[in-house]
């Protein structure tokens, strides 16, 4: 198991901003606007982008990883290597609340500010791949 410390210890644990072909999209979803598209737009949401959450997907509590995701953010959202703010915020997808203007880097895994509300809010289930790194977090 790894605990937090050992995490943020390890450099092979941060995003490296050159690699960005390495990077794992986690639960970026597509907003009910997608015409008139830039082609790289195009193309970012047809590689990285599902199409729409689906409440009450998960077939499991996920309390534990949800706690885990929330120790980890709270770790790394000061550190500009794992942490991009963009102007405007994201809407969710289900309940249209405010969702964040961020987005978290780390392990070579991005994944949007506002996952863990979708997570903990409509019952969205973890990506397998998210999943398996979270539980490796003591």
């Amino acid at each position: 198991m790894l605990s937090y410390e050992n995490i943020l210890a390890k450099e092979d644990f941060r995003m490296n901003k050159k690699e960005t072909n390495n990077y794992k999209y986690v639960r970026f979803w597509k907003s009910k606007i997608d015409e008139n598209l830039s082609p790289f737009e195009s193309l970012f949401i047809e590689n990285c982008l599902t199409k729409f959450p689906v409440e009450n997907t998960a077939n499991e509590d996920n309390s534990s990883l949800i706690n885990k995701l929330v120790k980890l953010q709270n770790e790394i959202k000061n550190d500009d290597n794992c942490m991009k703010s963009y102007y405007g915020c994201s809407m969710c997808r289900i309940c249209g609340i405010n969702n964040g203007n961020s987005e978290y880097i780390f392990n070579n895994f991005v994944w949007p500010e506002g996952y863990i509300h979708y997570i903990r809010d409509h019952n969205i289930e973890i990506d397998d791949e998210f999943k398996e790194f979270l539980n490796k977090i003591e």
